[in-house]
């Protein structure tokens, strides 16, 4: 092998990488991709690589005008080539619908929030699952958290992201949701409420103490991305570091 040339294996296991964090979150922006690279992969320029994977056809690009930014997302030969590292490869799939003006906003926010976190706290992608895959083999009406995370130590944190100011009823739901889900069904043992929208960051968290204060403290973790780029979340009426709540006790 010449010096500074990638081995077959190598090159393989970088692929596959980024094809799975393609099909975790179904699909990913170029910046994502980059930045996915950057932190998970160890590359200092991830371009030839998003770059060579479109070109041999594994990912494809779907220009999202609405929101003048390109996606991308697996091809079938793209599946075929995580076959055997992804059980629930069959299932996955991706329509222009998937990047619509209801949808995108929030998968957006899912997506970076679980960058600036995995920069703080590694969540390795067979410890995560986006809101599509937890709803395959569940009724099609079944509220489910946006994602869920599993931390060493074994404790499921679920995230709810909340993209706007959400009226009073909403809000009851949810967190009568998250409530039987930790306390009753024990599906996960806390609640990451990210908040996309800074000046809702504060009104939100007092209409959640005001609905379910016990459970408000018990629970329920909030950060906006810029904390979640620090490294910070809010917990118990304080501002701590994330890594230190997230070592959580089950």
């Amino acid at each position: 092998m010449k010096k500074g040339r990638l081995t077959k294996q190598e090159q393989t296991r970088r692929l596959k990488l980024l094809l799975e964090f393609i099909f975790i979150f179904r699909y990913a922006t170029r910046y994502q991709l980059f930045e996915f690279s950057r932190q998970v992969i160890g590359l200092t320029y991830p371009r030839w690589l998003v770059d060579y994977a479109r070109k041999i056809g594994l990912i494809r690009a779907y220009y999202a005008s609405i929101f003048k930014v390109k996606i991308y997302y697996l091809t079938k030969k793209g599946k075929d080539f995580i076959y055997e590292e992804e059980a629930l490869i069959k299932h996955y799939r991706f329509e222009k619908r998937h990047a619509g003006a209801n949808s995108f906003p929030k998968h957006n926010l899912l997506v970076d929030m679980y960058l600036k976190l995995n920069k703080h706290i590694e969540v390795k992608l067979m410890n995560w699952g986006s809101e599509w895959i937890l709803r395959i083999g569940k009724k099609k009406r079944e509220k489910l958290p946006d994602g869920l995370f599993v931390l060493p130590c074994g404790a499921k944190i679920a995230v709810e992201l909340e993209v706007e100011h959400e009226k009073i009823a909403f809000l009851k739901n949810l967190v009568y949701r998250c409530r039987y889900d930790v306390e009753k069904s024990s599906r996960y043992n806390a609640v990451l409420i990210v908040i996309s929208c800074q000046g809702c960051y504060e009104r939100l968290k007092k209409k959640l103490f005001i609905i379910a204060p016990d459970f408000y403290q018990k629970a329920l973790i909030f950060a906006d991305l810029n904390m979640l780029e620090q490294g910070l979340c809010f917990y118990k009426d304080e501002i701590k570091p994330i890594k230190e709540i997230m070592v959580y006790r089950r």
